[in-house]
């Protein structure tokens, strides 16, 4: 398009009336009445709602002007370029026009397509991997660029999520799994997936066997270290601590299951022994009962006698009391028997002999009672002893009356003999009241020994009952050894079955 001076339009070619025919519709919205065929010969004031702002643009042209014209949906561009003549007066000015409709709709569709895309990757960059394009106000080809780009999204965030759910069949353990095979450079997802699998199916089978080498006491099974790579080998190494501990927990719980069985072993024979320990004294826990009822029995013997020889000792102090009486009746008339007492001087020191060793036998026995030895069986061999002292006795008193009975046709001479024969029968009532003395004591004695033997019996009994408990807790003891040498048995025949 060409204007003169005064900016009439004196040129338009056929492109400048096509382009302005594409906006007449909007043009008419500004100038009423406007048509593109019809613009030659007119003046572009015509063609503005405020001319005068254009007029002081053109009027100050110097050098070509670039300029943007928006009517609703086109954009128009412009490049006017003024000629001037020789004086340097303007001549005229060539428009040049531009229709940048489609250019700008280009232009905006790729900054939506940019700002778009760019919010997504941000939405990726920040976790939210669903996040894809908005395709609203997307148009041609750009709508069908930006669905491709979310295809390709959807693509990416399938794959994530199938090596997502691969992943998390392995944690749950399943190494079955395969994942979906990827074509084009994502086989190397396959790839790093597989190796994985593969790692942990390796060492899922050596944990495995080697866990089964441990249910199987093979505790000598080697570990190949070497062959678990990175933290893998941390595993292996705890197995291989694993059996070196348990090797040496084995040797040493072996070491003790065999000296646990000596130990059993010695407390076995140290239970026999005290089962025949315990028999053996419960046989002599049965014999000294039995010799202690037996010494009961001859205590309550004892005692009877002692209580009929002090009975007795009680009858021969009367008798001697008597026989003194008679004596000292017989004094006076016996004066004439002292010839005849002279005669009869031994056999009265023979009496006197007697009761010193009567005495010393009663003695003898107080002695034997209260010591208690052998059961009281002394103090029997002292009364035999008193006994026989007795007879002597009274054979000696027959021997004085047959010399009394020679000396009665001497009645003159036995007054001397009468006042011994009071004297002796003095003498036998002291060895009378002596040996009453002693009885009493002997059967004080034999009345105490009867409590001590009958306290013995007590405790016999209760030593006994001691001995029979004491049996009892021996061959509980010999059946709880017998069940601990089964178990340990039991026990290290177990272990036997660990290769070390």
């Amino acid at each position: 398009m060409v204007a003169d001076k005064d900016y009439t339009i004196t040129f338009a070619n056929d492109a400048a009336i096509r382009m302005l025919r594409t906006v007449e519709t909007e043009m008419r919205k500004n100038v009423p009445g406007f048509r593109a065929d019809e613009i030659v010969g007119k003046n572009i004031d015509t063609f503005h709602q405020h001319p005068g702002h254009q007029r002081r643009i053109l009027d100050n042209l110097k050098t070509p002007y670039h300029g943007k014209i928006r009517l609703g949906r086109h954009h128009l561009q412009f490049l006017a370029s003024p000629k001037f003549d020789a004086d340097g007066a303007l001549e005229r000015i060539y428009v040049e026009w531009s229709d940048v409709t489609e250019l700008r709709h280009s232009q905006d569709q790729i900054a939506m397509l940019m700002q778009r895309a760019s919010a997504m990757a941000r939405a990726h960059g920040d976790g939210f991997i669903n996040e894809v394009i908005d395709e609203a106000g997307l148009e041609g080809e750009y709508r069908d660029l930006g669905r491709a780009i979310n295809a390709m999204v959807a693509g990416h965030i399938a794959t994530t999520k199938k090596i997502l759910t691969c992943a998390e069949a392995y944690s749950n353990g399943d190494f079955g799994y395969r994942l979906e095979h990827f074509s084009g450079d994502r086989s190397v997802l396959n790839e790093a997936m597989d190796g994985i699998r593969d790692s942990f199916n390796f060492v899922i089978t050596e944990i495995d066997d080697m866990a089964n080498s441990v249910i199987a006491g093979k505790l000598n099974r080697a570990v190949a270290l070497d062959a678990f790579p990175g933290d893998f080998r941390k595993i292996a190494e705890s197995f291989d601590h694993t059996f070196s501990y348990l090797r040496s927990t084995v040797t040493t719980i072996m070491r003790q299951v065999s000296e646990m069985d000596a130990a059993i072993n010695m407390i076995s024979d140290d239970a026999s022994a005290m089962a025949d320990r315990r028999t053996r004294e419960t046989a002599m826990v049965e014999e000294i009962s039995a010799a202690t009822t037996t010494a009961s029995s001859s205590t309550r013997i004892s005692r009877d006698s002692a209580a009929t020889l002090v009975a007795s000792t009680q009858t021969a102090r009367r008798s001697g009391r008597e026989g003194s009486e008679v004596a000292n009746y017989l004094l006076e008339a016996a004066s004439q028997m002292i010839r005849t007492a002279n005669q009869t001087n031994s056999v009265i020191e023979e009496i006197q002999d007697i009761a010193t060793k009567t005495r010393l036998l009663a003695l003898n026995a107080s002695v034997e009672a209260a010591r208690a030895g052998d059961h009281g069986r002394g103090f029997a061999v002292v009364a035999e002893e008193v006994r026989a002292l007795a007879n002597q006795s009274e054979e000696a008193a027959k021997r004085t009356n047959d010399l009394i009975a020679e000396t009665k046709v001497t009645m003159d001479k036995t007054t001397e003999k009468s006042r011994e024969s009071f004297d002796a029968f003095a003498t036998i009532s002291e060895i009378i009241d002596a040996i009453a003395l002693e009885s009493d004591s002997v059967s004080t004695a034999s009345s105490e020994q009867a409590m001590n033997i009958g306290a013995i019996e007590e405790g016999m009994r209760q030593i006994s009952s001691m001995s029979m408990e004491a049996a009892a807790m021996s061959d509980n003891l010999a059946s709880a050894t017998e069940e601990l040498r089964a178990a340990t048995a039991s026990v290290y025949s177990q272990l036997q079955k660990f290769e070390i």
